[in-house]
């Protein structure tokens, strides 16, 4: 007992956090349709890069389009493949949905945590983790360089902070992403 003592008196609580975040992000998930991973991806002034989401069937696009309202925002991010580490998932993600390399055009991939949200499906209720991370991009990176996928990501745009706070008020931001700039915003990462 003496000796973990010692051990968690060295570390500073986020040294802990980010011990126990890099070894959750790394393993392997067996039940991949429970668990989903999503980025927060800033440019080099800081703005929160996001997408809007068009990955409905084509009745409900449709209508949404129809009815004049407006398409949420979100980042980019997906469910993990069998076999697939939340680690490897983003990397995916990030490059099917945004066209971005992760490496190459950011200059890191940090976890930030995970969100379990809550939903019914056929009247049970499901639960889905979804691993949050941060990134940014290199300063040579611009808007230019993104390539959204077509049926999944319609516009890519950059925003301040205090505009994804109007946008959450307002709705325009899809649930998980929302929840993620939270989280992200209450840890200190925004």
């Amino acid at each position: 007992m003496g000796n973990l003592r010692e051990y968690f008196r060295g570390l500073r609580i986020r040294d802990i956090i980010n011990e126990t975040n890099e070894i959750i992000a790394y393993k392997k998930v067996e039940r991949p349709e429970s668990v989903g991973c999503s980025i927060i991806l800033l440019d080099r002034r800081g703005k929160i890069i996001l997408g809007t989401r068009t990955d409905y069937p084509d009745g409900v696009l449709k209508k949404i389009i129809e009815s004049g309202h407006e398409l949420k925002w979100t980042n980019a991010g997906g469910g993990l493949e069998n076999g697939e580490s939340p680690v490897y998932c983003i990397i995916r993600e990030l490059k099917e949905e945004f066209g971005i390399e992760a490496g190459k055009q950011t200059t890191h991939l940090e976890v930030v945590g995970y969100n379990n949200n809550y939903y019914l499906k056929n009247r049970w209720v499901k639960c889905r983790r979804d691993f949050i991370f941060i990134a940014s991009l290199k300063d040579n990176v611009t808007m230019k360089n993104f390539i959204p996928q077509e049926g999944e990501i319609g516009e890519i745009k950059s925003f301040f902070k205090s505009e994804i706070m109007d946008m959450i008020i307002q709705d325009k931001i899809h649930k998980s992403t929302k929840n993620s700039i939270l989280m992200a915003i209450k840890l200190g990462y925004l």
